[in-house]
């Protein structure tokens, strides 16, 4: 039978044979014994923006409206 041990933060599988050599090494079996090293979160940029003035599009008319479509060619 295999045991999770947990020693700085890390956890490892002991085998049963194994067990009473890691007892002697620091490891325990549960994680709150054992104080996990955090790592600060890094902070993300942000960015906010107040009020902007919109620009109206310009766009290239080809048809009118969808009145051209009904039109026969030449």
């Amino acid at each position: 039978m295999s045991t999770t041990m947990f020693k700085d933060g890390i956890s490892k599988v002991f085998h049963n044979r194994e067990i009473a050599g890691a007892k002697k090494a620091g490891w325990t079996y549960s994680p709150e014994e054992v104080k996990a090293k955090l790592r600060p979160r890094p902070i993300k940029n942000r960015l906010k923006v107040g009020q902007v003035d919109l620009l109206r599009p310009q766009t290239i008319i080809d048809l009118p409206g969808p009145q051209d479509l009904n039109k026969e060619g030449d």
